[in-house]
């Protein structure tokens, strides 16, 4: 059956795919682990659906346009991103959620989805919800189901597309065997691009808000989040995905680089 998932999942969009144990999440907040939406949960099953290059560089759209002038550029760029590389995305993911725990509970196996994120139509649950906290976090599932480690910037890096992908889970009581946990450093030891981008929800002009927490090892993988960050000030600087921008892991240029590199050897 976890085929089955695999190939649900891919055929409806889908990048990667991974399957955590439930014992893997020890430690999740009070409420918030996956035994407190399906009592007798086995496994989750962790998603994520590889944002397009050119929404996700949505600075360089329209920059010798003749229809949209200088002065609508910057809300265009953005409509653009908000649509294609977090509305769409997060549509799709859902629908392939609801798939997946669809077919489960046709086999006999009870199932949960999730919404792939808040998203602007949970504005007055946002303000009531101390810290964002999502009902479920897809960040920590995808770390425990072996798509990535956290990095810096708290996004999940991913070998593929660094942190250029979005994500989602399926809580189940089928009993999956789990993919194991990445063992390959994706974070760069000492790069700080992410946080010095985030100008508007990073840095103000007096106060660093993202910010390594006590003691970082660099060179271990790291399953939780490593940093500070002011949730409020990222979402309100509507920065458009500035860190995702500036990340060196899974970019193509990186791959270029190292294809050259391996080429010149």
């Amino acid at each position: 059956m976890k085929d089955e998932i695999e190939q649900i999942a891919l055929m409806q969009g889908a990048s990667k795919i991974g399957i955590a144990s439930v014992e893997s999440f020890a430690g999740a907040p009070s409420g918030h682990a996956p035994t407190d939406f399906i009592p007798g949960a086995k496994s989750v099953i962790s998603f994520g659906i590889a944002l397009l290059d050119a929404a996700v560089g949505r600075d360089k759209l329209f920059l010798t346009s003749q229809i949209v002038p200088e002065g609508l550029r910057m809300p265009v760029q953005e409509y653009v991103y908000n649509t294609v590389a977090y509305t769409m995305v997060n549509t799709r993911l859902e629908q392939i959620g609801m798939s997946i725990a669809l077919f489960l509970e046709k086999h006999g196996y009870p199932s949960m989805c999730f919404p792939a994120t808040y998203d602007e139509h949970y504005e007055p649950l946002m303000s009531k919800v101390p810290g964002f906290l999502a009902p479920f976090s897809h960040r920590h599932a995808a770390v425990r189901a072996g798509l990535g480690e956290f990095g810096l910037s708290n996004l999940v890096l991913t070998p593929e597309y660094g942190p250029r992908i979005r994500l989602n889970s399926v809580i189940t009581t089928l009993q999956l065997e789990p993919d194991p946990i990445i063992t390959e450093k994706l974070c760069i030891k000492g790069c700080t691009l992410c946080a010095k981008a985030c100008a508007s929800c990073a840095y103000d002009s007096n106060t660093r808000v993202l910010t390594p927490k006590d003691n970082l090892i660099w060179h271990e993988i790291w399953l939780d989040p490593p940093s500070v960050t002011d949730k409020y000030r990222c979402y309100s600087g509507r920065c458009a995905g500035v860190c995702m921008r500036v990340c060196p892991v899974g970019s193509k240029r990186t791959h270029r680089s190292h294809r050259q590199e391996k080429s010149s050897t």
